[in-house]
């Protein structure tokens, strides 16, 4: 192939998102990666901004501690899901920058078909907590990745939404990643922000194992169900692909039925680059940068 005209790559780290923008503005970086959805509002409008966007390979949930009262009973987790209004909650934490969950896996990846997880209905929020013994409604501690930028937004409006139906949340806020799992591994946490990504592009059946299956080592949401188990174990063994298939829509069918976390987005992800200096910027499918296939002008 052609040979790169980039003789040296410089990287630089900034804490502060703004000071990144500031950077590409004026044209002391090139490249941004993976930017989020207010950034990307905001830097369309400079001019000299061009973006390469990949299709979601991620979920991010609102997950429930499975293990333990009030969330083993599914009536409230149930409860939980109709009164988050997703649509406009993706909107406004993302600005355009994510694709509406249907359920734990990308539609890029995986054909949902008729397979969703249920919609926005206070009413019928209202009814379950009843039938599950909180007519009044109760208080759950929720652990939120304060380090995690677009997050606190995203927490604002679900608190706002489970307020209307009288579910209280106490935000427990964390630092460090490693203080965020290890307080949602505990009996204190009752409700988590969390995600994921599949370490095999297209392939979603290590994913799903990893949430979803009861065994695993990340299975933080403490979700048990054979069935699903068993799916998900004949996948992981089967060599013929609609058979395989078959038995990942089996298990994601059951997951959306026990509801062990509000599926909320699929973020698209950006790469922001400076299109007065490169013509074409190339990402591969798990985000890296392939610099030596980039093309000046």
């Amino acid at each position: 192939g052609k040979k790169s005209l980039i003789k040296q790559n410089q990287f630089r780290y900034f804490k502060n998102r703004y000071k990144i923008e500031d950077a590409i503005i004026n044209n002391n970086i090139d490249v941004i990666y993976e930017i989020p959805g207010y950034s990307i509002d905001r830097l369309k409008w400079i001019g000299k901004i061009e973006y390469f966007v990949q299709a979601p390979r991620n979920v991010i949930f609102l997950g429930f501690n499975n293990r333990i009262t009030p969330f083993r009973d599914k009536r409230l987790r149930q409860a939980v899901l109709k009164a988050i209004n997703i649509p406009p909650l993706v909107l406004n934490v993302n600005r355009g920058n994510a694709i509406i969950a249907r359920g734990p896996l990308p539609a890029a990846f995986f054909q949902y078909n008729s397979l969703t997880q249920d919609g926005f209905n206070v009413k019928e929020s209202v009814k379950l907590l009843k039938q599950a013994g909180y007519k009044d409604g109760l208080t759950a501690n929720l652990i939120f990745p304060s380090m995690a930028f677009t997050r606190s937004s995203l927490v604002n409006i679900i608190q706002s939404d489970l307020d209307k139906v009288n579910i209280r949340l106490n935000i427990i806020k964390t630092k460090t990643w490693e203080e965020h799992n290890r307080l949602v591994k505990s009996d204190s946490c009752q409700l988590f922000i969390s995600g994921g990504f599949p370490e095999i592009v297209g392939d979603m059946e290590g994913m799903l194992r990893d949430f979803f299956y009861s065994k695993s080592p990340f299975n933080l949401l403490g979700y048990e169900n054979n069935r699903v188990d068993k799916w998900l174990d004949k996948a992981k063994i089967e060599m013929d692909p609609d058979k395989r298939n078959k038995f990942l829509s089996l298990a994601v069918e059951q997951i959306l039925k026990d509801t062990p976390a509000v599926f909320l987005y699929h973020v698209k992800p950006h790469f922001a680059f400076n299109r007065e200096k490169i013509k074409k910027l190339v990402v591969d499918p798990y985000g890296i940068i392939q610099y030596h296939r980039l093309e000046l002008k």
